[in-house]
């Protein structure tokens, strides 16, 4: 399975039912039981969104004195109590537009029926492992999809910095992770793109500066011993995206995901560019 990126899951393969029975034992289609072991836990009465499924599936596996069973969890939590209230709305807009672009949802509908097709795509997939009489798995997967945003500390006094990291296990050597940034204007709401902060006529120029500071965060005099020495821009060069900055106090910070320019094994990677180096740069 392919690991999902928010905003580009496509809304028409999610269909989702209002409510789930909880502890409920029900038979599939090959005459496998499944167990819900928790319901989507509605939202507090607070701005916050939460989603959380944790399900059992298929047959049961000794391991020593302990029973186990295939399960997988997918959990969404997205705290907005930190928003000023005036920006509540355009920034629930924006989050609603992530998880789910149909319009006419709520974002608690939206993150609902984000969860509602991973789910149903991860207890589908345990049913059909555990069919599979050729395969005869002797052990017990668990699935994994966990989603937390919230508002970051250390940001301008005008701007709303949130994010987004996800966490994925699917089976194999390891799992996902992957991070999402947003900028919003802190009085309107207005969701920020990289071509309204940045002065792209100079985008060379910040590449430049971004690739510089990659050297000197990593001891290295140039870009071809930045490569050889940590395998940094092996997979590609530096970018501007609407949802790889921020904009702290004193310094713009850049991500960079894995497999984006760099192999797993050099992990996520941040770059912090002060706002004395890009003068001229910013909008």
């Amino acid at each position: 399975m392919k690991t999902r990126f928010l905003p580009f899951l496509a809304a028409s393969a999610i269909a989702f039912s209002a409510c789930f029975p909880g502890q409920e034992q029900k038979e599939s289609e090959n005459g496998q039981d499944t167990t819900t072991l928790s319901e989507p836990v509605a939202a507090k009465p607070t701005h916050n969104v939460l989603y959380n499924v944790v399900e059992q599936v298929g047959p049961t596996f000794k391991q020593g004195e302990e029973e186990t069973r295939p399960s997988y969890k997918v959990r969404i939590d997205l705290n907005l109590d930190n928003c000023p209230k005036e920006a509540l709305e355009p920034v629930r807009d924006k989050l609603r537009q992530i998880f789910n672009g149909k319009e006419g949802l709520s974002l608690n509908e939206a993150v609902t029926a984000f969860g509602e097709n991973i789910r149903n795509t991860y207890r589908e997939s345990l049913v059909e492992l555990y069919a599979d009489t050729i395969a005869k798995l002797d052990f017990a997967y668990e699935f994994l999809y966990e989603v937390e945003g919230g508002v970051t500390p250390d940001s301008r006094e005008d701007i709303i910095p949130y994010k987004i990291k996800v966490s994925t296990f699917e089976g194999g050597a390891h799992g996902g992770y992957y991070e999402q940034w947003f900028n919003f204007d802190r009085q309107t709401g207005k969701f920020l793109t990289h071509d309204q902060v940045f002065n792209m006529d100079k985008e060379e120029a910040i590449k430049d500066i971004i690739r510089h500071q990659l050297c000197v965060d990593n001891q290295c005099k140039d870009l071809e011993t930045l490569q050889e020495t940590t395998s940094i821009l092996l997979l590609g060069d530096v970018s501007l995206t609407d949802y790889n900055f921020q904009l702290g106090k004193d310094a713009v910070e850049l991500l960079f995901n894995p497999y984006e320019i760099a192999p797993w094994s050099a992990g996520t990677i941040y770059v912090r560019i002060p706002y004395s180096a890009l003068n001229g740069m910013l909008r």
